[in-house]
């Protein structure tokens, strides 16, 4: 669940105590693989206009890349 998700729930208007993460996540996020360049990464959130990217190694979980580290690392 990004904050992105959270906020649209919120503006929703629908009640919490009838919510749970099933409810409001994306159920197709955007990944990058392990092994991209984090300058890839930075574009693909720029073109999508998010600022999380799930990483993956072969269709497996490994992490997540914020807008932040990347700005913060001074690769862009």
């Amino acid at each position: 669940i990004t904050d992105g998700d959270l906020r649209r729930m919120l503006q929703s208007g629908k009640k919490l105590e009838n919510i749970n993460a099933l409810n409001i996540m994306n159920k197709t996020p955007k990944t990058i693989d392990v092994s991209a360049m984090a300058i890839k990464g930075f574009q693909m959130m720029k073109k999508n206009n998010i600022s999380q990217l799930i990483v993956i190694d072969k269709k497996t979980y490994v992490g997540i890349v914020h807008l932040h580290d990347i700005i913060k690392e001074g690769i862009y």
